[in-house]
């Protein structure tokens, strides 16, 4: 046998392996194709994968509520998302995704109210769900109510100088609040908050809606509404100031009773703030309103009027006035002729003689007091008390029963009496 040396050796064992090169990369391409049929092709070999962040789907809201009547307190959102372990063959590993993971809460099995645990059930397209973490989501469910609360619109933004807003119209006007009766309680008003930062022209919006409480502060949670959205009609017009007229012909209509007179009338507001197009604002001087009767009025008095309407006016800031109607009674004079005149305290055993036993008297006051006096109520009197002999230029003294207040004087004023004297007088003078 031939002896190989060791070099020779050595020389043929670096030889090999680049002896037959493009057999044996074909060779080892074929196995790894081979390798990789074996994988695709055997649903025995997988790999289990985690995704994490998985959304949670609810389901079985409708039976829950309209079935059984009963609503989550809890909102699922806050509940986040959970963990998921999916066991897929190792050919689909790459296509498991949390797009083809779903993981589902549904309600339907719920029954009853107050703290509930639910289990997540959870699905996939190319794998089996082997545990979702969390496993339980604990509830709180009560009673379902419902009910109606208006909605109320809040205008924010700076207003344009003299301008007025007004909401003319509100759709819907009143919104169905549905939840948990808990909470459904303690809505008082679905709020828009209208941003009319400087806005001059009328216009119509779609507004989203607010819930809130009696304290003003926002009603948030698992609550449900029959509209979230409201259409607003806004008003924009140009204002001004205009003072009401206080003109007595045109206030006051009717006749008051004889012997009064009106001292002067009082409107308040005496102006009022006029919102409508600018041409026809150019045009008003004064603002008026209805006449006031009255007619046989005889002491002052307060009443509300109502403002003449004007077409095209689009807002006063008042509708009513309040109207003082001053009226004062007038003075009359009246003259009552040939009242007897009453001498008191004569002398005795001395003559004496008046100059007239009769006198007119004149009195002055009030209409109606003075109108309702009698004859009868009049007293002239001659008082001759203590007087000695001779002549005396005498006051004559009226008194009126009953009307104190009446200014009552005679004619004349004074009287001559003679008293010892034995000389006639002359005739009596009416």
């Amino acid at each position: 046998m031939k002896m190989i040396s060791l070099r020779e050796g050595a020389k043929k064992l670096a030889a090999l392996p680049t002896r037959n090169l493009g057999l044996k990369l074909i060779s080892l391409i074929c196995a790894l194709c081979l390798w990789s049929y074996v994988i695709a092709t055997n649903p025995d070999i997988t790999q289990d994968k985690v995704l994490s962040g998985v959304s949670i789907a609810v389901t079985g809201q409708s039976v829950l509520e309209e079935s059984r009547g009963l609503a989550l307190l809890t909102n699922v959102a806050d509940v986040g998302e959970v963990r998921v372990r999916v066991r897929v063959p190792q050919s689909g590993y790459h296509r498991v995704t949390n797009d083809n993971v779903r993981v589902e809460l549904d309600l339907s099995s719920i029954r009853q109210s107050g703290t509930q645990s639910v289990k997540l059930q959870g699905t996939s397209s190319y794998g089996t769900i082997l545990d979702i973490t969390p496993s339980h989501i604990d509830l709180q469910v009560e009673n379902r109510d419902q009910r109606y609360v208006p909605v109320n619109v809040v205008i924010t933004g700076e207003k344009k100088e003299g301008y007025w807003y007004g909401v003319s119209r509100v759709n819907p006007s009143q919104v169905r609040v549905t939840g948990p009766a808990s909470r459904v309680q303690t809505v008082s008003s679905a709020q828009i908050n209208l941003d009319l930062t400087d806005r001059t022209k009328s216009h119509s919006s779609v507004e989203n809606l607010v819930l809130m409480d009696a304290q003003g502060q926002e009603v948030a949670g698992s609550l449900s509404l029959s509209s979230s959205s409201v259409t607003v009609s806004m008003d924009v017009y140009p204002k001004k100031i205009l003072p009401v007229s206080q003109d007595v012909q045109e206030l006051l209509t009717g006749q008051i009773a004889e012997g009064y007179q009106v001292d002067g009338v009082e409107v308040n507001p005496a102006q009022l703030e006029v919102a409508a197009d600018a041409a026809l604002l150019d045009g008003l001087e004064e603002i008026n309103v209805e006449p006031v009767s009255v007619s046989g009025a005889r002491r002052s008095f307060t009443t509300i009027a109502r403002v003449r309407s004007l077409k095209g006016i689009r807002n006063l800031s008042s509708e009513d006035v309040s109207v003082t109607v001053n009226l004062s009674e007038q003075e009359l004079t009246r003259r009552f002729s040939n009242i007897a005149l009453q001498v008191l305290g004569e002398p005795k055993g001395v003559r004496c003689e008046v100059q007239s036993n009769r006198v007119t008297v004149r009195v002055d006051g009030p209409y109606s007091d003075v109108r309702a006096l009698n004859r009868e109520d009049i007293q002239a009197v001659l008082d001759l008390s203590g007087l000695g002999k001779g002549s005396h230029m005498l006051p004559v003294r009226v008194e009126v029963d009953n009307y104190p207040e009446l200014t009552a004087v005679a004619v004349p004023e004074q009287i001559s009496v003679q008293i010892g004297n034995d000389k006639m007088m002359g005739a009596d003078v009416e």
